[in-house]
């Protein structure tokens, strides 16, 4: 369930492979923004073919469509022409004046509809409303130019590393894209979608809401079929600290929609919510009759015990005074006598 890093290499690497282009690139992903629908890559270039023994210098722009990126990315431009997103010049290289690690950071778009889509089929209209399945495609697209000829021609993607947290990202396709002689560029197309580890926590705390929720729906259901069960109060507390602690276990999924409304709600928190709060309301007013029946009961007994002490205590009295009756006229008939 770990997410693995980015691999891949563009166009795939073949045993006769005679495609040599003039820079390679290797590329880092850095970030996935759902919500913005865009992702953050880090690009280091590289010129395979400087020759620092000549006294030739060789400039060459890297260039990546303009419709591609989104507008907080460092070389866009609201320009029709697309800008240049770095430069390589092959005497500041053999020179040692650039670093090492000399790099350019892309800010491009992420979309989710087929028309992107040449030879491969994603999910139709993916979007964050089908967290966490939703799936979005990423396409890039690279040419250079060289400055002093003028011939725009594909690069090469050598080497990809880097995790995007929560994410998988793999390689869908990439080709060359030859639109006549001169005229090639690199197209590259990278799947993105939740991790493993993501789908499955959101799947378990799912499942855990609905055993919850049936549990709570049973313990309701028997106190309305049999006459006299026993209620007790952790019947109350146990279900509802734990739909509360089901909430906030949902406020806080890994890059899920802020508050209510995803496929993933309709299914699991918002009815278990509903039932939930019917058992409840169940469950109290059942308690309420019962009490109020125990209390009636009660006066009930009460009534009938005080009636039969009182016609205990008439009893004993006439019984009392028949016996004084009975000595009084005992002591009467012996006076006469």
């Amino acid at each position: 369930m770990q997410v693995k890093p980015l691999q891949f290499q563009a166009p795939p690497p073949s045993t006769y492979d005679l495609f040599i282009p003039d820079v390679s690139l290797i590329a880092e992903v850095i970030s996935v923004d759902p919500i913005s629908r865009t992702i953050v890559m880090n690009w280091y270039p590289k010129m395979t073919s400087e020759n620092c023994s000549s006294n030739h210098s060789t400039a060459i722009d890297i260039y990546i469509p303009n419709t591609l990126l989104d507008m907080t990315s460092p070389s866009w431009t609201a320009q029709t022409v697309d800008q240049p997103a770095y430069r390589l010049n092959s005497t500041q290289i053999c020179a040692n004046v650039m670093q090492a690690y000399s790099s350019f950071r892309t800010i491009t778009k992420l979309v989710a509809s087929k028309e992107y889509l040449v030879l491969q089929v994603v999910e139709d209209q993916s979007s964050f409303q089908s967290y966490p399945f939703d799936v979005y495609l990423a396409p890039f697209a690279f040419y250079t130019r060289n400055q002093e000829t003028g011939e725009v021609a594909a690069l090469k993607i050598s080497q990809a590393f880097g995790v995007a947290v929560n994410f998988k990202i793999s390689l869908l396709n990439s080709f060359i894209n030859i639109h006549g002689p001169g005229m090639e560029y690199l197209q590259i197309y990278l799947r993105v979608e939740r991790s493993t580890a993501t789908k499955i926590f959101v799947v378990v705390v799912a499942v855990m809401n609905w055993l919850t929720a049936t549990v709570f729906l049973t313990i309701c259901a028997s106190t309305i079929v049999y006459s006299n069960p026993a209620i007790y109060s952790e019947m109350f507390v146990v279900p509802i600290g734990a739909l509360f602690a089901f909430s906030s276990i949902r406020a806080n999924l890994p890059g899920a929609p802020a508050g209510f409304g995803a496929t993933i709600d309709m299914f699991t928190i918002v009815p278990v919510l509903v039932i939930m709060s019917a058992c409840s309301f169940f469950l109290l007013l059942i308690v309420l009759y019962r009490r109020i029946t125990a209390d009636t009961r009660r006066e009930k007994h009460g009534t009938v015990t005080n009636v039969w002490n009182l016609n205990n205590l008439a009893y004993q009295t006439s019984m009392v005074l028949l016996r004084i009756k009975v000595l009084l006229s005992r002591s009467l008939f012996f006076r006469q006598v």
